[in-house]
C-alpha cells in the first residue's frame, strides 16, 4: 500500500528542519522538547475544540480569533516537526475546487463582513484540520481528549433533565418539551449557539472507547450514552448505531470481508435513504416512516440546486433560500442534508467534489492490519457521515462538530496514504 500511497502524495513544501518526530517517538526518545511539543499540540487542540463547544454569539471576532489563533499554532509547531509539507493529491484537488468556488461568490457578500470572516477563516483553517493536525496529533490523544471534552459538557447539561432549563457561568443548558419515553425534560442544548447536546454526546461516546482504563472508559461510555438518550434525538441514535455497528463488524468479521459488507450496505443505505426522501419511488411500506416534513423541505432543497446548478448559490442562508420553493410555513435550518446543502451551495462542481471527497476514504480504508485507535476514528467518522444526511452539519466550518469530522477524516487520509 505505501508504494501506491508514495505516488499519491504531492510534496508542497520542504523546510530545513529535522527528520520527522511524531508523537508515538516519544516512547522511545523522551527528549524533553519532544514532550513539550507534544503537550503543547495537545493544549492547542484542547483550546480549539471547547472554543469551538462555547462560541458565544456576543463576541464571534473573539471565537474567529481565539480559533485562528489556536490553528495557527498547531501549524506552527507541525512545520517544527516535519521536514516536508505532503499532501495527497487527490483529496487537496477536491479541495481546492470547493475553495475556488467558495471565493467565487465572497463578492455576493461584500456587504457581509461576517460571512466574508467566515469563509476566509474557514478556508485557511480546512486544511490545517484535514491534513495537519492528525499528523501532528497522536489518535489517541485525539479521542481521549474528545471523549473527556464532550463527556464534560454532557455533565454540565444532565441536570436540566430534571430542573429545566439553566445557566452556568457562560453556558446555558435549554430543553424542549418532554421526553416521550423517559418522562422528564428532553435536552436540547448546552451552550448559546444551541450546539446539539446528542451529537456531542454521541461523540463523546464512540471515543471512550479509545480509553485504556476500564473504569474510566465505562463511566465515560454510560454518562455519554445517556447524553444521547435525553435530547431524543433520531440523528444521534442513527449515528451511534452506525458507528457501534461498524466496530462490531471489524470485531467479529474476517478482514477481508469487513469493506465490501460496508459497501453494499452504503449503497443499500443511500437507495433507502432517497426513497425516505421521496426522491426515488418510494414502496408503500416505507409510507409509515414519519419525516416531519423532511422529505418536502429536502424536495424544496433540490429545486434551489437546479435553480443554480453549476456553481450553486453560494454560502447564503439556506432557510431562507429554501423557503422560496416550498409553501411550507417553516423550513427550520433550510436543509437537513450537508450534501444536498453543499449542492445548493456550491452547485455539481463543488457538491460532487465534496461528495467524492467524503465517500471515497470511506470505502478505500484499509481493514488489515489496522490498530484499535484508526478502527474507533473511522467508525465515528461512518456515524458523523450517517449524522450528516440528517443535519447540516459537514467538515467546513468552525464548529464542534465541524471540527471533530474534519480530523477525523484527516486520520483516515493518513490511513490511506501515509501508513
Amino acid at each position: 500500500m505505501k508504494s501506491q500511497s508514495n505516488s499519491a502524495l504531492l510534496t508542497v513544501a520542504s523546510f530545513s528542519q529535522s527528520p520527522t518526530e511524531g508523537p508515538e517517538n516519544l516512547l522511545t526518545r523522551p527528549s524533553f522538547e519532544l514532550v513539550m511539543r507534544f503537550e503543547l499540540a495537545n493544549f492547542a487542540f484542547i483550546l480549539l475544540i471547547i472554543t469551538a463547544i462555547i462560541n458565544h454569539s456576543d463576541v464571534p471576532f473573539l471565537f474567529y480569533g481565539v480559533t485562528a489563533a489556536a490553528a495557527g499554532f498547531l501549524l506552527l509547531l507541525y512545520l517544527k516537526k516535519e521536514s516536508t509539507l505532503r499532501l495527497p493529491k487527490t483529496p487537496t484537488l477536491l479541495l481546492l475546487i470547493i475553495f475556488v468556488v467558495y471565493i467565487y461568490h465572497i463578492p455576493n457578500y461584500i456587504l457581509n463582513l461576517d460571512g466574508i470572516i467566515r469563509i476566509g477563516v474557514t478556508i485557511v483553517i480546512g486544511p490545517i484540520l484535514l491534513f495537519i493536525i492528525p499528523r501532528l496529533i497522536a489518535k489517541r490523544a485525539f479521542l481521549i481528549i474528545t471523549a473527556v471534552t464532550a463527556t464534560g459538557f454532557v455533565l454540565i447539561g444532565l441536570p436540566s433533565a430534571v430542573l429545566g432549563e439553566y445557566s452556568f457561568f457562560s453556558f446555558e443548558s435549554t430543553t424542549r418539551g418532554e421526553h416521550p419515553l423517559l418522562g422528564i425534560y428532553r435536552i436540547e442544548s448546552i451552550s448559546t449557539t444551541t450546539v446539539s447536546s446528542g451529537y456531542i454526546a454521541f461523540i463523546g461516546m464512540i471515543s471512550s472507547l479509545a480509553i485504556r482504563s476500564t473504569l474510566f472508559r465505562n463511566s465515560t461510555f454510560l454518562i455519554c450514552s445517556a447524553g444521547v438518550v435525553l435530547p431524543h434525538s433520531r440523528a444521534a441514535y442513527v449515528a451511534a448505531l452506525a458507528s457501534i455497528s461498524i466496530i462490531l463488524l471489524f470485531l467479529y468479521l474476517r478482514e477481508e470481508y469487513v469493506m465490501p459488507v460496508i459497501s453494499a450496505t452504503f449503497v443499500i443505505g443511500s437507495i433507502l435513504f432517497l426513497s425516505f426522501m421521496r426522491v426515488l419511488p418510494t414502496p408503500e411500506i416505507l409510507h409509515i416512516v414519519r419525516t416531519a416534513g423532511r422529505d418536502e423541505i429536502f424536495q424544496a432543497g433540490v429545486e434551489a440546486f437546479l435553480s443554480q446548478p453549476i456553481l450553486g448559490n453560494g454560502p447564503a442562508e439556506m432557510s431562507e433560500l429554501v423557503q422560496q420553493f416550498t409553501d411550507r410555513h417553516s423550513v427550520g435550518a433550510g436543509t437537513y442534508n450537508q450534501f444536498l446543502r453543499m449542492f445548493i451551495s456550491t452547485g455539481i462542481i463543488g457538491g460532487l467534489s465534496y461528495l467524492i471527497l467524503i465517500v471515497s476514504p470511506m470505502m478505500k480504508f484499509s481493514a488489515k492490519d489496522v490498530d484499535w485507535n484508526s478502527i474507533v476514528i473511522y467508525a465515528l467518522f461512518i456515524g458523523i457521515f450517517v449524522n450528516e444526511l440528517f443535519t447540516g452539519r459537514g467538515i467546513f466550518g468552525l464548529s464542534h462538530s465541524s471540527i471533530v469530522a474534519a480530523i477525523s477524516l484527516g486520520y483516515i487520509f493518513q490511513n490511506i496514504y501515509f501508513e
